[in-house]
């Protein structure tokens, strides 16, 4: 419901056909023209304007008169946004539920009051997006931000400019919270009520060190915070977060462990791929499908994994410390070990029964591969590429099993 909300108050927001719907007002014209020379559209300078007044006087006819006119005078998409932006955010007007502004269109810097939103009380839905490949622009706070909405039920604001979130902010409306490639360093202080959030994205938020005490966040279902190069670490509160499906932590280059003692009875995703110093591998609930922990310290995978009924894909590559064949689970479909330490590939693989690809390339160390392999009657896909130490010489067997399915064999490049 929130995405169809949100996409018709972007539609209207950013709509820019000529409108005629002002015609005949009276008075109208005086007020247009009055603002326009008070823009000073002949200048390069970034103007700020506003319409005050009590509710019901036709502030927002007269912004969106002004607006019609304009638009239908320059085709410059860039002066579109940024004109419409500053109508909704300086008329003051209690009325508008939801702003929406794409920033990769603003070609210099644009600097916004600290009291940018003190009169917009029932503002609900707020996205200030941008793509990441264009990193010339920016929105500034340079007086820090007073206040954000109370009723806010979506927050989306990349590259946010500012350390922390205001002061007096209570996010007990949030249902959906994106910080993406923000400078903050913690979002606020103590418990907060999150009881209706369900998704939270902080990625890419490099400066950030420290995640809030989530314990009221029980309904949150999506969690990433995959770049946040500077958390070392996560609230134990992240127990409590039993309606959580995903979490992406991929790239926290100084997380070196999660907390234990915790099933998350609903998590279905966890990548921690790139978490270079993760050494002990996270069991954090028995009911992953998809895990990732690629590229990370991690030793040993304990023997409980075996008992995870879920697990669909384990991918660990790129774990130079592992030399042990991990105790799979049957359910496994996918499994990624490739340039890791492990030295021989255990007779038991024949219970992963349901595997479909198995990847092991450049395992520098890999000596055999057992005859338990030919077991796995749904085995589609396995490399073997690069494993430099393998046998050389193939038995007839293995050599009819490389014939029926798809192998790539030692040696190949």
């Amino acid at each position: 419901m929130i995405e169809k909300i949100v996409a018709d108050v972007s539609d209207e927001l950013n709509r820019c056909t000529p409108s005629k719907d002002f015609d005949g007002l009276v008075g109208l014209e005086a007020h247009v023209a009055k603002l326009c020379s008070m823009l000073c559209l002949e200048s390069n300078e970034v103007r700020m304007i506003g319409i005050w007044g009590p509710i019901g006087i036709g502030k927002t006819t007269i912004a969106r008169a002004l607006y019609s006119q304009l638009s239908a005078a320059d085709d410059d998409d860039n002066f579109h946004c940024v004109l419409l932006f500053f109508v909704c955010i300086f008329q003051g007007t209690e009325t508008v539920l939801g702003i929406s502004l794409d920033m990769s269109k603003l070609n210099d810097d644009v600097c916004t009051s600290e009291k940018a939103f003190d009169r917009m009380h029932n503002l609900q839905f707020l996205r200030l997006y941008t793509n990441f490949q264009d990193e010339s622009f920016k929105l500034c706070l340079p007086h820090g931000l007073d206040r954000l909405p109370h009723k806010l039920r979506l927050l989306h604001w990349d590259s946010y400019p500012i350390k922390c979130m205001p002061s007096r902010f209570r996010p007990e409306f949030l249902v959906e919270l994106s910080m993406r490639d923000s400078k903050l360093e913690k979002l606020w202080e103590g418990i907060q009520p999150l009881t209706s959030l369900k998704q939270m994205d902080l990625s890419a938020s490099t400066k950030n060190k420290d995640i809030p005490n989530l314990s009221k966040a029980t309904n949150l279902e999506n969690l990433y915070l995959r770049f946040c190069k500077g958390l070392a670490s996560v609230p134990s509160s992240l127990q409590n977060l039993n309606k959580l499906k995903v979490l992406d932590m991929s790239s926290c280059l100084r997380l070196n462990a999660l907390p234990t003692n915790m099933n998350l009875e609903s998590l279905s995703v966890l990548n921690m791929k790139g978490c270079s110093k993760l050494r002990i591998f996270p069991e954090i609930s028995s009911q992953v499908k998809f895990m990732s922990v690629g590229e990370t310290a991690i030793e040993e995978v304990p023997l409980s994994i075996s008992l995870w009924p879920q697990l669909i894909s384990l991918e660990m590559s790129g774990c130079k410390k592992l030399k042990t064949f991990p105790k799979l689970p049957a359910s496994v479909e996918v499994l990624d070990l490739s340039s890791t330490g492990i030295e021989e590939i255990p007779w038991w693989i024949e219970n992963a029964s349901q595997l479909l690809i198995m990847c092991m390339a450049n395992c520098k160390k890999l000596k055999c591969v057992p005859p338990s392999i030919y077991q796995l009657k749904h085995l589609e896909d396995v490399d073997l590429s690069g494993c430099s130490e393998l046998r050389p010489v193939l038995s007839s067997r293995y050599r009819a099993f490389a014939d029926v399915f798809f192998i790539r064999l030692l040696h190949s490049e």
